[in-house]
């Protein structure tokens, strides 16, 4: 890994300095929103009835 210039040093240090953090971070926040939808834990992945949703592992198992 390079090691950091002088002004890069600079800018990181400014931009940490900021102000408006809590705005960088729901800036952050509201584009990693749009990159997944967040799983519904609430929903039943096998649809409520699990043992037909696995009928076809029996042949497997």
């Amino acid at each position: 890994m390079a090691p950091l210039r002088d002004r890069d040093l600079k800018v990181l240090q400014d931009w940490f300095a900021a102000d408006n953090l809590d705005d960088i971070e729901a800036d952050i926040l509201s584009n990693l929103s749009l990159l997944l939808p967040e799983p519904c834990w609430e929903d039943d992945p096998f649809g409520g009835a699990e043992s037909e949703a696995l009928d076809f592992l029996s042949e497997y198992l």
